[in-house]
């Protein structure tokens, strides 16, 4: 923001009279520029910035308090509505009625003391107007007062049921960076089918679509198709799991590409982009839960109440609240104006904390009953990471060896290494997710598929020997010299008999054209395999031979 200097000059000599006045100094009668940079020398000593800070009132102080907190400026709109407005007011009017000397809010003792200026910006949602402590006054300033009362919200019991953050997040970009290395994503969104596919093996499968942008805000994935980036996404897997958390985390404070609003339930917008800058509204419940104690149970309501009361429009340009179409999803009904601040405003702030908060190891939610919303939330020690730039990431972890077993099934627990587990999954078969670990399974066909991303058996026989941390049993390592030597020596094949009678009607369909072309391998004399694909066509060529065929026979 601005200089000290650079607000006064752009004030008439009777405003700078006033504010020197209030600080107990005379005014050179000079030129208005040169007055104001001797007000603004006087004003930057430190021993009158001690004075005059001292002799505030306590609200203004706390106006003040509040203001440096929140970096030293704020929309005016939220300041205005906690602690009143500055009359606007030409100069003439000033000087017959001297607001100074019976000032309304705690706002304008701020203003009349040159402590604070005013000046619009410009936002993603259209230029705002703020309120600010000069740049160079601020660094000068007291350290804010804290009383419980500047903490937005109330203290919570210890919940009956706590709902643990975790690192599972890791878990997840792992699964699916394995899954982009088998098959590249050639659109930008992942086809209902294949996101079908991957739920069942992730922990948080709502936060798949979430995730999945991270990956790309972290540049571990290429574009066009969308696959991984093999030494950043190396790199990534191989970070110790907790630093690995935090940059999930950290790559969604900074992200603008995630629009948190477009994910509260319940809404909807028709446009073509939504109204709300991401970032922005991001940062802006961030610098409220900052506020929060660490380790410590707070109530979502009371949180989300004190932000309502006291920075309504921490999410509005301007405090506007009639001009967002936003809409509900299920009435269409449009929801503007303040009385559905909870609804937009309000549920943002409760999705933030439930959602990405917590599904990315931010956030332990307090829930009173199982199955009830969550009541209560308490920050992490990983939460620091938000706040704090020099934060010192966790190094020491511990990992479960991957267990091989003799049928050709491998087990990686939830605590086996992201690197490891990442390499087998680029091409076992996957089976399943379970409380004990991912289930995967070296067959013919990941065999194959290894083969085509490049790896030879005796590369998998490193990668599954160097995950399992022991040699592969002796018929594991037979099975991968064979398929290396002669490839896929046996098959499972679903296929469908034909069984007639007697000799002779198999004979006479199989000796015409227009029913042979549907046959395959004999099986005996009256048994012969057909593609269920072809049936329908079998049975209406047979019809014209005169031989009439169910198309599935009832068992």
């Amino acid at each position: 923001m601005h200089t000290l200097l650079y607000t006064l000059q752009d004030h008439d000599h009777g405003h700078l009279k006033i504010v020197a006045e209030n600080w107990g100094l005379d005014l050179p009668p000079d030129s208005s520029l040169n007055a104001a940079r001797w007000l603004a020398a006087a004003m930057l000593n430190p021993d009158n910035i001690f004075e005059i800070t001292e002799s505030l009132p306590e609200i203004a102080r706390k106006a003040l308090d509040d203001l440096q907190r929140q970096g030293g400026r704020a929309p005016y709109a939220d300041i205005a509505y906690r602690y009143g407005l500055i009359r606007e007011m030409g100069a003439g009017r000033r000087d017959r009625t001297k607001p100074w000397r019976n000032p309304i809010s705690p706002l304008e003792i701020l203003w009349y003391r040159g402590l604070v200026a005013r000046t619009f910006a410009d936002t993603a949602g259209g230029p705002r107007e703020f309120i600010f402590i000069p740049s160079d006054l601020s660094h000068h300033l007291p350290a804010p007062i804290s009383t419980s009362d500047d903490i937005p919200g109330e203290e919570a019991a210890t919940p009956n049921h706590i709902q643990m953050a975790s690192t599972v997040a890791v878990e997840d970009a792992t699964t699916l960076l394995a899954s982009l290395r088998r098959e590249p994503l050639r659109l930008k969104e992942l086809e209902p089918n294949r996101r079908n596919t991957l739920i069942p093996f992730l922990h948080h499968p709502q936060s798949l679509d979430l995730v999945l942008c991270l990956l790309e805000d972290l540049k571990l994935l290429t574009t066009h198709p969308i696959q991984p980036q093999l030494e950043a996404a190396r790199d990534f897997l191989e970070t110790p799991r907790e630093k690995a958390s935090a940059l999930l985390l950290l790559a969604w404070r900074d992200s603008i590409k995630w629009n948190d609003l477009m994910q509260v339930g319940k809404i909807d917008f028709k446009g073509d982009k939504w109204p709300n800058d991401p970032l922005t509204s991001r940062y802006a419940v961030l610098n409220f839960l900052r506020m929060i104690p660490g380790d410590q149970w707070w109530e979502i309501d009371s949180f989300v109440q004190a932000i309502h009361e006291h920075y309504p429009s921490y999410l509005r340009p301007a405090g506007d609240f009639d001009s967002w179409y936003i809409q509900d999803a299920e009435t269409g009904m449009f929801l503007r104006g303040f009385d559905h601040w909870e609804r937009i405003d309000g549920a943002l702030i409760r999705h933030i904390i439930t959602g990405p908060m917590h599904l990315l190891g931010a956030v332990d939610l307090g829930v009173t009953e199982s199955g009830h919303p969550p009541h209560s939330f308490r920050l992490t020690p990983n939460a620091r990471s938000l706040f704090e730039p020099d934060f010192q990431y966790g190094s020491r972890e511990s990992t479960s060896s991957i267990s091989i077993f003799l049928d050709g099934t491998i087990l990686a627990p939830i605590s086996s290494r992201p690197s490891h587990r990442y390499q087998i999954a680029r091409f076992c078969d996957w089976l399943e997710l379970t409380q004990s670990g991912y289930r995967y399974r070296l067959s013919p066909s990941a065999l194959q598929r290894a083969t085509e991303q490049g790896l030879s058996p005796n590369q998998v026989k490193s990668v599954l020997e160097r995950a399992g941390e022991s040699p592969l049993p002796p018929s594991l390592l037979e099975a991968l010299t064979r398929w290396e030597e002669k490839g896929q020596e046996a098959f499972i094949e679903k296929t469908i008999v034909l069984r007639v009678k007697e000799a002779q009607v198999l004979e006479k369909l199989q000796s015409n054209a227009s029913t042979s072309r549907y046959l395959h391998e004999k099986l005996g004399p009256t048994t012969v395999v057909v593609q269920e694909r072809d049936l329908e066509k079998l049975c209406s060529a047979a019809a014209k031979l005169g031989i009439l065929i169910d198309p599935l026979v009832s068992q």
